[in-house]
């Protein structure tokens, strides 16, 4: 993509094209992605509750990335990289929103909430909105949600360290007693 030489609050008419048709690949992306959850919870029955759920979480993923596409587009300046940001932005985003149910499904993520002693329907639903509304926060906020599993993996990937060698040939507890 050419760089524009005028100066950044002048849109060229290529950079207005790129624009339009970013604006149309969202709302389009906006769709298949709520098109696509819909159809899930209207076939419910032909696939297992977690797939269900991944579906859900990478559309809500998809949704919120998309969402922050559109909420940035006036505020960001064209540059060489500025399309294919915006058209992968929501593509990652879709997989942020899956792999954040299966880290907080999986207990690497940990929550905090409320113990549900309701009906196991409400439980459920409680169960899928909560993770939609991670997945949506993970797609519109990906910066964020990687700076936080980067976190998490150097806590579980940290070299141990080594216990201290007490290098006395002495007991231990000898030492103690000599020094009162």
């Amino acid at each position: 993509m050419p760089v524009s030489s005028q100066p950044a609050d002048i849109v060229t008419p290529y950079e207005k094209k790129v624009q339009k048709e970013l604006a149309i690949y969202s709302i389009i992306l906006l769709a298949v992605f709520t098109i696509l959850g819909v159809y899930t919870y209207l076939n419910n029955e032909l696939i297992t509750v977690h797939l269900q759920l991944m579906i859900y979480t990478a559309c809500a993923g998809g949704i919120g990335g998309t969402i922050y596409n559109i909420y940035t587009f006036g505020t960001n300046t064209p540059d060489e990289n500025w399309f294919i940001w915006y058209s992968l932005y929501p593509i990652v985003s879709i997989f942020f929103g899956a792999f954040s149910y299966v880290l907080v499904a999986g207990g690497v993520l940990v929550l905090s909430g409320q113990e549900n002693n309701t009906q196991i329907q409400e439980f459920i639903a409680q169960t899928i909105l909560f993770y939609m509304g991670i997945a949506f926060i993970a797609g519109l906020s990906t910066r964020e949600f990687l700076a936080k599993i980067k976190k998490v993996a150097e806590a579980i990937f940290a070299p141990a360290e080594e216990p201290e060698i007490n290098t006395d040939s002495q007991n231990p507890q000898q030492n103690q007693g000599d020094s009162q």
